[in-house]
């Protein structure tokens, strides 16, 4: 009877004793397993070249970038969007890369600061490296229209990014940020394969623009207060309007929307002095027909359509206004 306890004894004891060893080894490679996972180390082959990334720095080539921890997270991101990291092992094809992850790469592989290194990995849709009056800028229009800007030191040469000296995203009225978004995509219109360019002029009807994202303040796109607007007079219907601003561009209104969006102009630039042609409605004799209203400045002006300035404001605008709106 003894005998049985002991030998029943020494059979739990082996139980026990392989069912903690085999708890032990198997915490053991949880444990090891885990701590591969949470270090978040990407071993990343380019060509010849080997980074290797952790939470908390990347190697390039034995080097240490010596990036804070947030730059170390982007990076992560980077590579969590941009390739396949399921084995932790990625070998990157250099030549089969597009131009934003080009960028990115290539600020890695030559070691550049970080803030050289935060401007090319911000993900976006479209970007403008802007000089503007000895300042330079980032703009990037992002998802969901969010537009986000970097206001950038550059080193003596005007090669490389040295410091970010203010970074902030547009806090603007749904209808400005609409009308930012729309001159931003208009600036690619010519080459849609691009979504990156450079800017170091800006023309006078692109100020009101590039003043409100750089001062972030949406009041510079209504600051027209001399502005005239040109309406036809005798239809019994909404007529178009010509918006004529005094830096010589003009929005042509034709069009009426049922939605609850704003109606889109043609927009253009425009020569004719408008106080030439205001002097000529005040000269013209009393029985002239009224055709087009000139309102401005809090003045009404009777303008005749035989006058030549009116017509040459009229071909160079294409606006034709003795005509009913047209549904968009």
């Amino acid at each position: 009877m003894k005998g049985d306890i002991k030998k029943k004894i020494a059979i739990i004891i082996i139980i026990g004793l392989f069912l903690i060893a085999f708890l032990t080894c198997g915490f053991i490679y949880f444990l090891k397993d885990n701590t591969h996972k949470d270090s978040g180390v990407y071993d990343i082959k380019v060509n010849d070249d080997i980074i290797k990334v952790y939470q908390d720095k990347i190697i390039v080539n034995d080097d240490n970038l010596n990036y804070s921890y947030d730059s170390v997270q982007k990076f992560i991101k980077f590579i969590d969007n941009n390739f396949d990291d399921k084995s932790k092992r990625i070998n990157i094809d250099y030549n089969a890369l597009d131009d934003y992850q080009t960028l990115v790469i290539d600020d890695i592989l030559n070691k550049k600061n970080e803030e050289e290194f935060i401007t090319s990995v911000e993900d976006y849709i479209y970007s403008i490296y802007l000089s503007y009056e000895d300042n330079n800028y980032i703009i990037y229009l992002k998802d969901n229209n969010l537009v986000h800007v970097k206001k950038v030191s550059l080193s003596d040469d005007k090669l490389n990014i040295i410091d970010i000296e203010e970074a902030y995203n547009l806090d603007f009225s749904k209808d400005s940020n609409a009308e930012i978004v729309d001159y931003i995509k208009s600036l690619f219109n010519d080459n849609r394969e691009v979504n990156r360019l450079y800017k170091d002029s800006v023309t006078s009807d692109e100020e009101r623009f590039i003043n409100s994202i750089i001062n972030n303040d949406e009041d510079y796109l209504k600051n027209r207060d001399d502005v005239y607007t040109l309406k036809y007079s005798g239809l019994n219907c909404l007529t178009p309007v010509l918006y004529l601003y005094p830096d010589n561009t003009y929005e042509y209104y034709y069009t009426f929307t049922t939605a609850d969006k704003k109606p889109t102009p043609i927009n253009g630039v425009y020569s004719v002095n408008i106080e030439d042609l205001i002097n000529l409605s005040l000269n013209n004799p009393e029985d002239y027909t009224v055709n087009y209203i000139l309102t401005g400045q809090g003045n009404t002006y009777f303008i005749d359509a035989s006058l030549d300035l009116v017509n040459m404001l009229l071909s160079e605008t294409n606006a034709t206004l003795g005509t009913c709106l047209v549904q968009e």
